[in-house]
């Protein structure tokens, strides 16, 4: 498994970054804008499936991210989904989070936690239109 944390200022293509990498994958799964993430949610992962190689936390607060490391490193995550048999994945991790990437502190926490890094300092690509619309709309 996997850990990438992607920081930078808001709207500048983070998780246009994350969609686009997730596109590549089997079975990705998106975890949105979670102020108040439960990790202790036992249907957190519940939109997972079998095949799922790829779950992204995006635009999580950044005063969670060391729960939620905490949390996935064991590298085992457990699927419930109401009325269906429980299961066990090992997914790579994306987390995404707004956050100045001169945050020394957080990187280095990052990087202390073995995670890969992704700063992001502005818009890091123009896409068209048409380009940003297809990748969002999957």
């Amino acid at each position: 498994m996997n850990i990438t944390v992607i920081i930078g200022p808001q709207k500048c293509g983070k998780t246009l970054f994350a969609r686009m990498i997730s596109s590549g994958r089997k079975n990705a799964c998106f975890i949105n804008k979670m102020p108040g993430i439960r990790l202790k949610d036992p249907f957190l992962f519940s939109h997972c499936t079998h095949d799922t190689d790829l779950v992204v936390f995006d635009d999580l607060h950044i005063g969670l991210l060391a729960d939620v490391l905490d949390y996935v490193r064991p590298g085992l995550l457990k699927v419930d989904a109401r009325g269906k048999k429980s299961f066990l994945i090992s997914p790579d991790i994306i987390i995404i989070i707004d956050a100045d990437s001169e945050n020394l502190d957080l990187v280095e926490f990052i990087k202390a936690r073995q995670c890969n890094l992704i700063s992001f300092q502005g818009a890091k690509f123009p896409l068209p239109k048409k380009v940003v619309d297809f990748i969002c709309s999957e």
